[in-house]
């Protein structure tokens, strides 16, 4: 049963301070994306690549289809958003977005998630990646909104969960384990009853592009019976999801011709995309491990933004 929603209000994500730093957050997503997310037909570490070839990206585009990214453009569209938010909601430019959504997850609760905290982290989650099965396997935190039973105690129930919010308290106990869900191409499924019937009811939130918003954002809380689910929401032309598309589409370009065609990118895109040219040939984790350090350039938010909420980045190990 679908009960009211909140009063709505706009996403609002900082401004683009490092063009370099920022492009490098999108493009190193989509080739973690191939790296990490085992459902996807043509990945590295999987069937693709010959065992006892070096995984590259020569060797990824010498042994899919020429087209390959192209044909999965919306499984990247959809489960490299989950990628894409582990970093962009821990950079200057999308923090202010985290803080949002856990304001609005702690009201709707009645509880300060803010205040006791000292430093944060997004990780990607569930056994349909690499990294977050090893995150579920190894991390020990406790589960928001379940009276102190942990991850580990409810893997079951919690091993398809899409994205965590690790919160560290001051006390210096185990963190507070915030589970979500992330819909990259039809958000509109967020506001479903039955959506969430099939999901953990562990998760309480959820963050997807919704074309029907266009340009547009916005953050509420739903009740549903089985709970409160916070949601945040971007339309398909905002910015934060049309530069996440450019991105794809420009690496879609490089891999389906040449590597050495022309180049037409605005700045940060375009250093980022030579830096991929360059690395064509180098095993693939070293040059995601590059562009997570480039991407990191951007990775403290200010003190203004923070206030109690501090920026110690709890870095995910991606390739495992």
């Amino acid at each position: 049963m679908l009960m009211k929603a909140n009063v709505v209000e706009l996403v609002r994500p900082g401004v683009i301070t490092n063009p370099l730093a920022y492009w490098a957050t999108h493009i190193g997503a989509i080739l973690v994306t191939l790296a990490d997310q085992q459902r996807l037909t043509y990945r590295f570490y999987g069937k693709t690549i010959p065992e006892g070839v070096p995984q590259t990206l020569a060797t990824l585009c010498g042994n899919a289809p020429v087209n390959f990214l192209k044909m999965m453009d919306g499984a990247i569209q959809n489960f490299g958003m989950q990628y894409f938010l582990s970093t962009y909601l821990m950079s200057t430019e999308g923090f202010p977005c985290l803080r949002q959504l856990l304001e609005a997850i702690g009201k709707s609760r009645n509880v300060d998630l803010i205040s006791p905290t000292v430093s944060v982290g997004v990780y990607v989650c569930g056994k349909d990646s690499r990294s977050g099965q090893a995150f579920l396997a190894n991390t020990q935190a406790y589960l928001f909104g379940s009276n102190g039973m942990t991850l580990n105690e409810a893997a079951r129930q919690i091993e398809y969960a899409d994205l965590c919010v690790l919160l560290y308290p001051q006390s210096g106990e185990h963190p507070i384990a915030l589970l979500g869900e992330v819909e990259g191409v039809r958000g509109e499924r967020l506001t479903w009853p039955s959506f969430w019937d099939e999901k953990s009811p562990h998760c309480c939130f959820g963050i997807g592009v919704h074309r029907g918003l266009r340009g547009m954002s916005e953050l509420f809380t739903q009740q549903l019976s089985s709970g409160s689910r916070t949601i945040m929401r971007f339309g398909s032309s905002h910015h934060v999801v049309s530069d996440f598309h450019k991105a794809i589409t420009t690496l879609i370009s490089q891999m389906s011709h040449s590597r050495h065609a022309d180049l037409h990118a605005e700045e940060g895109l375009a250093e980022v995309m030579n830096l991929v040219r360059h690395r064509w040939n180098d095993p693939i984790d070293l040059l995601i491990e590059e562009l997570q350090s480039m991407s990191m350039l951007s990775t403290m938010p200010t003190e203004q933004q923070m206030d109690n909420l501090c920026g110690l980045m709890h870095v995910p190990s991606i390739v495992v």
